[in-house]
């Protein structure tokens, strides 16, 4: 795991190359969250399935009562945990979704 202070301060996969770069333009798909948050009507539970390092949970828990994130890499899940430390309504489940049941490796 690697801290990238870029705008704000994020930890990464120690690989990571794409997203420390994306950082550098500000908040990651800001305004991708801001269209869709303007079709939410109640801010009890957000779900981020795919939720890597928590780039979208994170604001999400600032503004939704809790947030329920699906990430199934062990390294984003390591960082997840890290970027979100300071908050207390999330949780992170540590499986992929998909819409067969089953096993596989990443």
């Amino acid at each position: 795991m690697k801290k990238v202070v870029i705008h704000t301060e994020w930890y990464l996969p120690k690989y990571d190359e794409h997203f420390a770069e994306i950082l550098e333009n500000g908040p990651y798909q800001l305004n991708q969250r801001r269209w869709a948050l303007k079709f939410v009507e109640n801010y009890n539970t957000a779900i981020d399935i795919g939720s890597n390092v928590g780039f979208w949970s994170k604001p999400l828990c600032k503004k939704f009562k809790k947030v329920v994130a699906f990430e199934p890499d062990k390294d984003n899940n390591e960082c997840f945990k890290e970027n979100l430390k300071d908050l207390t309504n999330w949780q992170l489940e540590e499986v992929a979704l998909s819409n067969k049941s089953g096993t596989d490796t990443l």
